[in-house]
């Protein structure tokens, strides 16, 4: 579950925008492009791999509703829409729900379903800041949690959405970071 999530949760970035069902075409728009840095960790915290990811924006029409379609090369890594409660996705069970609220409050939760897997994210702050090798920025910051422990923390505002993202394990020590990714740059299509 971790890698899979790890490329939904980076489609939070490219659809923030994403249309209701109003809307003919998308915001972000087709061809918007993001660079990520991804830093894969081991369990003792050294780094075991460090990459460039590069995604891309298509559109698609479910049922007469468009979505975001999210792409690293040819690989889909997450389908999105945004309505007036936050950001939706089109789940693995082909199921349209609720995988962010925004605009929120702290305290703020969506659950949602990931295969058989209950997670939520939970709004830790509205007024966060992070800096990531693109800059610095104002953000919400995110908690997700599973049945038994965090599962990952994110931080992303309007304008340029996932600005990073922090996925958690565990092993018989605890929690450990899974792997990081950071914005490094986004360029509107």
């Amino acid at each position: 579950m971790k890698k899979q999530h790890f490329f939904i949760l980076i489609a939070l970035m490219a659809v923030f925008y994403a249309c209701s069902k109003e809307n003919v075409t998308p915001d972000p728009k087709v061809g918007d492009t993001w660079d990520y840095r991804y830093v894969d960790y081991n369990e003792d915290g050294s780094i075991a791999s460090e990459d460039t990811i590069t995604l891309t924006t298509t559109e698609i029409i479910i049922e007469d509703v468009s979505w975001v379609k999210i792409m690293k090369g040819n690989d889909i890594f997450g389908i999105y829409r945004m309505a007036s409660n936050g950001l939706h996705r089109f789940n693995n069970n082909n199921l349209d729900e609720l995988f962010l609220v925004y605009p929120g409050a702290v305290g703020d939760s969506a659950i949602y379903y990931y295969n058989v897997d209950v997670a939520w994210s939970v709004i830790k702050d509205i007024n966060a800041s992070v800096t990531v090798p693109a800059g610095m920025f104002d953000c919400y910051y995110y908690e997700e949690f599973d049945d038994n422990s965090i599962e990952g923390k994110f931080w992303f505002n309007e304008q340029h959405w996932l600005l990073r993202q922090q996925e958690f394990d565990q092993n018989m020590s605890g929690d450990y970071m899974d792997y990081m990714i950071e914005m490094i740059s986004h360029t509107e299509g």
